[in-house]
């Protein structure tokens, strides 16, 4: 992970790891808005095409190529991520958040892990509370509540072909690129599966709550559990 991309990071996860309860890992927020990328407007090649005009003769003369004024002639700057891009990173971050969290053989709670025995010491109402402050990402987005808009491909932009009079009288076709009217230019969607909340769906079961209440039975007094379907995270 890039070093701007981390500082961005830091404010949220000392948010997030503020009045915790002991053994509980958060997990890592959401992949920042802006951050590092390929320009956009050279496409990362540091130089963007001219032509300058003779005018002593009338004709274009030979094509230059200076420096992006954009990035600076570097082909990367400092941008609004695409929806790829934040996905990407995303995507990065919770396997790499997951894969040392089970490596230390702690559950999942929630979007978060907590060493083993302080989750079975949790009641079933703290348990479902803690699973509620973080709660489960959409599988889909990863917890975005963005995807790429299918039209353009995330560009924001698509292509339409133009018919245009040139200076001889010839008429000829050329392509242009226009804002995408279906995501509004922005190369995002609001995500189908979670309708752009960025949560899984609540569990039918309990109706989110996390858990479900126990009738007595003749050895059994009247208790709270656990919902057996999403494990007492109210998200399935």
């Amino acid at each position: 992970m890039r070093l701007p991309t981390l500082l961005a990071l830091l404010p949220a996860l000392a948010v997030a790891a503020a009045d915790l309860p002991a053994g509980f890992f958060p997990p890592p927020p959401d992949a920042p808005a802006q951050g590092e990328g390929r320009c956009l407007t050279c496409e990362g090649r540091g130089t963007v095409e001219s032509a300058f005009s003779d005018t002593s003769i009338g004709e274009f003369g030979d094509t230059v190529r200076p420096p992006c004024p954009t990035c600076k002639g570097r082909g990367r700057c400092i941008r609004p991520l695409t929806v790829a891009e934040r996905e990407r990173l995303q995507r990065q971050t919770l396997n790499a958040y997951e894969r040392e969290q089970r490596a230390a053989r702690r559950t999942p709670i929630g979007a978060g892990f907590m060493d083993l025995d302080a989750a079975k010491a949790l009641t079933p109402e703290a348990h479902a509370a803690l699973a509620a402050r973080f709660p489960k990402r959409c599988k889909t987005c990863l917890g975005l509540g963005q995807d790429a808009c299918r039209k353009c491909k995330g560009r924001g932009k698509v292509e339409r072909r133009e018919r245009v009079e040139g200076e001889d009288g010839e008429t000829r076709t050329k392509t242009i690129d226009v804002p995408c009217a279906e995501c509004g230019a922005s190369g995002a969607v609001p995500c189908r599966r979670c309708d752009g909340f960025g949560l899984a769906k609540v569990c039918t079961r309990c109706d989110g709550l996390g858990t479900t209440e126990v009738e007595a039975k003749r050895d059994t007094p009247a208790h709270t559990e656990l919902c057996r379907s999403c494990k007492g995270d109210g998200r399935r």
